[in-house]
């Protein structure tokens, strides 16, 4: 099966490279918004390309809903954290300058 999305997707050579590297993207965060990108939050970022990230939120035991599955909002945080870390070094724009 050929992969078609994320950074395994096309030759690492040929991929384009994000604006930003994973480190300032961190900093520029953290400072930004504070309470989702902190080291509390959980949320780590693992690798960032142009126009897309990895990432992973620690568990914690406020995002079970009974019966022990992982809530709704504690899912949708992490895709929406994914998806502007995705797209905020590949603009190059600052931390939170994305809306026009």
């Amino acid at each position: 099966m050929t992969k078609t999305r994320g950074p395994g997707a096309l030759d690492p050579q040929m991929r384009l490279q994000p604006a930003l590297p994973v480190e300032e993207l961190r900093q520029r965060l953290s400072t930004a918004f504070p309470e989702m990108f902190s080291s509390q939050s959980g949320l780590s970022i693992l690798e960032i390309w142009h126009g897309g990230s990895r990432v992973r939120k620690a568990f914690a035991p406020r995002s079970l809903r009974p019966g022990g599955t992982i809530s709704g909002p504690a899912m949708m945080g992490v895709a929406d954290a994914a998806m502007y870390i995705g797209i905020s070094p590949s603009s190059g724009r600052s931390a939170g300058s994305l809306s026009p």
